[in-house]
């Protein structure tokens, strides 16, 4: 590969690490945006994974330690966008923790262990252990996290039916710790919300309700994040005003912050 081929693959991977930010910025409680936003890390993972694939194999020869790297980070970007396995958005996982939950119990929860791994093994922690400007070894050092959280993810989340073998529930680990943290008051919320939102799916699928419903818990089924004081808003019901959130906090990964130009939907080719 050419010196100016491989700055393209470079200036396309680096674009995809700002792209996720500014996406992740744009997050509201909105069901539609968090739903593109799933859809929009797939596509930068999907892309990533390719262009690092590339410039390990074109940097074998000249640069075998760099190339290990990157074949080492095409493997990490594989795995967190698995359907089954793969990472959590932790970008809609953080907003839901500031808007849905008490602040006491808001910030217990992001301090738990359970939340460092799911932010650890998310799909952004994946997509941001490389940077531009981040030498191989801090790369390193960021998959090691990034693998050590995807191990411990999959055991929490891992479970044992016996005879019948396992199952694997990609949501357990932050339903589990959602609920650690929660008090009845907020328990009833969540499940009374979750009954509805299943009553109105059936009963009318098609109506704004039953879509919101339908959109409501796709997110949920995939997060954990169960959307209660969206869903009680769009029912008409008083909640007091929500923790304004400006973004997911991505302070953990590897490499100083990035700026650059917005969306290129030519990046998950």
């Amino acid at each position: 590969m050419a010196d100016t081929d491989i700055a393209e693959v470079r200036d396309r991977m680096g674009l995809r690490v700002r792209l996720v930010r500014q996406l992740g910025q744009r997050i509201t409680e909105a069901p539609e945006s968090q739903l593109e936003y799933m859809e929009d890390v797939q596509k930068l993972l999907t892309g990533q994974a390719r262009d690092a694939e590339r410039a390990a194999n074109d940097l074998a020869e000249q640069a075998p330690g760099e190339a290990a790297v990157m074949e080492r980070y095409a493997d990490a970007l594989v795995a967190a966008k698995d359907p089954v396995t793969g990472g959590q958005d932790w970008a809609i996982v953080k907003r839901a923790i500031q808007t849905e939950l008490p602040e006491a119990a808001a910030r217990q929860l992001e301090d738990s262990q359970s939340m460092y791994v799911t932010k650890a093994a998310s799909r952004e922690a994946a997509l941001m252990s490389w940077t531009p400007t981040a030498e191989p070894a801090q790369v390193e050092t960021a998959l090691n996290r990034y693998w050590d959280a995807h191990e411990k993810q999959d055991r929490a989340c891992t479970i044992d039916l016996g005879e019948s073998g396992q199952k694997y529930d990609r949501s357990r680990l932050v339903t589990e710790s959602w609920r650690a943290v929660s008090g009845d008051a907020d328990l009833d919320a969540r499940a009374r919300t979750r009954f509805e939102q299943s009553s109105a799916l059936m009963d009318e699928p098609e109506s704004v309700t039953g879509q919101l419903a339908a959109r409501m818990m796709t997110v949920d089924r995939a997060t954990g994040v169960t959307q209660t004081r969206a869903w009680d808003e769009h029912m008409g019901r008083d909640r007091s005003a929500a923790v304004t959130v400006t973004g997911p906090s991505l302070d953990m990964m590897t490499g100083p912050g990035v700026t650059g130009h917005g969306p290129d939907a030519s990046l998950d080719r």
